[in-house]
């Protein structure tokens, strides 16, 4: 059986559809077709705590410190990536955030995400069933993008999330003061 390459996402959208109780990553190919890949609650909060966990193993400085200041570390750098997506240019965004504007996109449940780490990129295979859909290629700041996107969107639909990284309730605001 030959493995073809899933065509590669330009950027990325994240809709909630209230009706579904679902929200949906409207992709746009390289070809500048569409394709919306629907998430469970489940998986959400799944992709949520995986990419946080993933930034977090994979920064070198968090790694390198004493294990009570690892979270800060990462909490820093996802608020300057997502400071410095605030000062691009909007048509430099490949994460965004959409309204209630629809697509016509065909709808797939997606299942999972094959995670590839490259020296300068996450390589992100997005599935349904077993079949890959697209891939994204990331930058940490674009992953941290995404992250942020996905978890707001979640507290959009009151999902309520349990986050499995400190460093992530830090940025929601929430601290617990001894």
């Amino acid at each position: 059986m030959t493995q073809t390459t899933p065509p590669r996402a330009i950027s990325v959208s994240v809709l909630f559809y209230a009706a579904e109780d679902r929200l949906a990553l409207v992709v746009t190919t390289e070809d500048n077709s569409q394709l919306a890949l629907m998430l469970t609650r489940r998986f959400a909060a799944r992709l949520v705590n995986g990419f946080a966990q993933l930034l977090e193993r994979t920064n070198s400085a968090a790694q390198e410190a004493p294990l009570r200041s690892r979270g800060d570390i990462v909490m820093f750098e996802h608020q300057g990536a997502l400071t410095i997506a605030q000062a691009a240019a909007p048509s430099a965004k490949r994460v965004a955030a959409t309204g209630a504007k629809a697509t016509r996109a065909p709808f797939k449940l997606m299942d999972a995400v094959d995670v590839k780490i490259t020296p300068n990129l996450f390589i992100l295979i997005l599935k349904s069933g077993s079949k890959a859909m697209t891939q994204l290629q990331v930058t940490r700041g674009d992953l941290h993008c995404l992250l942020a996107l996905l978890r707001r969107k979640c507290d959009e639909a009151d999902w309520h999330l349990k986050t499995e990284t400190r460093w992530l309730d830090l940025d929601a605001g929430s601290m617990t003061l001894n």
